[in-house]
């Protein structure tokens, strides 16, 4: 899977070709949600971990929304959707399974508790009743 930016206001989500063993097929899309919400998360890992505040964190509720939509899109199950989203994560500088590799383990927690919200945000919107 590549997730690269080539401006500031796109990323560009491809898809590997799916083979026998079942990866993902290959797939770009430019979305400007996934770069905001790329670039708000990038944005907290530039110092030390603070606690998100309400506004914060509805922000990034928002942007979760709005990159689930688009993603939904172009995916076809709600996994994949969410497979991208942790992918977002990733590239942002949020890296799961390398918990506790700094001295601050409450702030590691609280990042991985972070990238768990985003999937259940992203699922909460995904399966959400059309009311928009």
């Amino acid at each position: 899977m590549d997730l690269t930016s080539d401006d500031s206001s796109h990323t560009n989500i491809e898809r590997s070709p799916r083979s026998a063993r079942g990866s993902l097929g290959r797939t770009s899309v430019r979305t400007s949600a996934a770069a905001a919400l790329r670039d708000a998360l990038h944005d907290l890992t530039t110092g030390p971990w603070v606690k998100l505040d309400p506004e914060t964190e509805q922000k990034l509720r928002t942007l979760v929304y709005r990159t689930t939509d688009e993603l939904k899109a172009v995916e076809p199950t709600p996994e994949r959707v969410v497979l991208r989203l942790r992918a977002i994560a990733r590239d942002a500088g949020f890296h799961p399974g390398e918990l506790f590799r700094e001295p601050d383990i409450a702030a590691e927690v609280a990042k991985e508790r972070l990238v768990t919200d985003l999937a259940r945000w992203c699922l909460e919107r995904y399966f959400a009743r059309s009311e928009r």
